[in-house]
């Protein structure tokens, strides 16, 4: 068998040898690139429940109520008018009182969402990493 000297032998030390150096490389480039985005994520998450991130899902999910029920009694309203409709001073109260408490409930309910995503998101980094917390879609 002329010349060459290539086994099989020397095939497979060949290609493990260059999967070695890929792994090898993308583990240092994990660890450059990723590694400080997941130890700041997980220095982030403090041991209370008012996270730095779960503060600003906090802040984010009242301010979309507080906009979402503006415009609805704002649209309330103009129907109203645009009907001719009046309401006692009565009756203003009672609806003023009504909206106000559907708006508390709506937004303790969207905070209580955004702190539950933050749980969410905390148990996924410590048991599986940003692979995992990457998945976790904010709701």
């Amino acid at each position: 068998m002329g010349g060459g000297g290539s086994t099989p032998e020397s095939f497979d030390r060949d290609a493990s040898n260059k999967r070695a150096f890929l792994v090898r490389d993308q583990w240092r480039d994990y660890k450059q690139r990723f590694q400080p985005i997941e130890d700041q994520i997980i220095k982030d998450m403090g041991s209370g429940i008012h996270t730095r991130f779960n503060q600003e899902g906090i802040d984010t999910a009242r301010k979309a109520v507080d906009t979402a029920y503006a415009g609805a009694q704002s649209m309330e309203n103009r129907d109203r008018e645009r009907m001719g409709m009046g309401l006692s001073d009565a009756q203003k109260s009672a609806q003023s009182t009504q909206f106000d408490t559907q708006k508390s409930a709506s937004s303790a309910n969207a905070v209580n969402t955004a702190n539950q995503w933050d749980i969410d998101r905390r148990n996924a980094v410590i048991s599986g990493g940003l692979g995992n917390a990457s998945t976790l879609g904010r709701g």
